[in-house]
């Protein structure tokens, strides 16, 4: 019923929603990203837009030349990231952590519909045992996480001492456990460069289709809408290099 009474109860966020899908054609439209098919994959409007966390794109502009061999997705949900990045560094081998085995189907889906299915192994549950026992590939690897909170207890070198030598973006949940950032920041200011990202409101010129209802000043509001997260707490991401 919600459905149905949708287009009328939000005419310009359904006219938004209907542009982007006809324009997207099965494809993320802008971003790091950028043309990777989603085909029947129910993927959230700001990853079809490309503003899906859009703070951090910048990471993955400075990794663009590194050729990361191994790729970690620790949290991968639906798979967006982990096929992502299959398709980012197409000589990597990715690892895609998802504890809720309800979605392991989708990202199965979604990478067999970008044809990396091969280089996309899909595991459950992360522990520091799992990643201990990723041994020496673990080294100069990429990790991507986002665990609710988890983090704290994963990324400790103290427990995985090949953290030291890896590249780290995770997303951190001082708002569901307190002390997350200064934790990680603590364990890895010797032996990495530490930088902050913190999720932002979108701005009606970050909508990356900028033709027809995006010129329509009456439309802004749902151009922001549409492009944003829906966050509701401040939070932020911890970008980790080694020295």
């Amino acid at each position: 019923m919600r459905r149905a009474l949708s287009p009328i109860l939000h005419p310009r966020l359904t006219l938004v929603r209907r542009q982007a899908m006809r324009h997207a054609n099965g494809a993320i439209i802008s971003g790091t990203f950028k043309g990777m098919r989603f085909g029947d994959n129910p993927l959230s409007l700001p990853i079809v837009l490309g503003t899906y966390e859009l703070e951090i794109q910048e990471v993955f502009e400075r990794l663009g030349d590194q050729p990361f061999s191994r790729i970690i997705d620790i949290g991968a949900a639906e798979g967006h990231y982990a096929v992502g990045v299959a398709l980012w560094k197409p000589n990597s081998t990715v690892t895609a952590f998802e504890a809720n085995p309800m979605y392991h189907d989708s990202i199965r889906n979604l990478a067999q519909c970008n044809g990396v299915l091969p280089r996309v192994d899909i595991r459950g549950e992360c522990n520091p045992e799992d990643l201990r026992a990723l041994g020496d590939e673990l080294i100069g690897a990429f990790i991507i996480m986002d665990v609710e909170g988890y983090e704290k207890e994963l990324l400790d070198p103290e427990k995985v001492p090949h953290f030291k030598s890896a590249t780290i973006l995770v997303e951190v949940h001082d708002n569901f456990v307190p002390g997350c950032d200064e934790a990680i920041r603590r364990r890895f200011e010797n032996s990495h460069t530490i930088r902050s990202f913190m999720n932002r409101e979108r701005v009606a010129s970050e909508y990356p289709i900028k033709s027809g209802i995006s010129a329509l000043g009456f439309m802004s509001s749902a151009l922001v809408y549409c492009s944003s997260d829906g966050r509701t707490e401040p939070n932020g991401w911890l970008f980790l290099e080694p020295v």
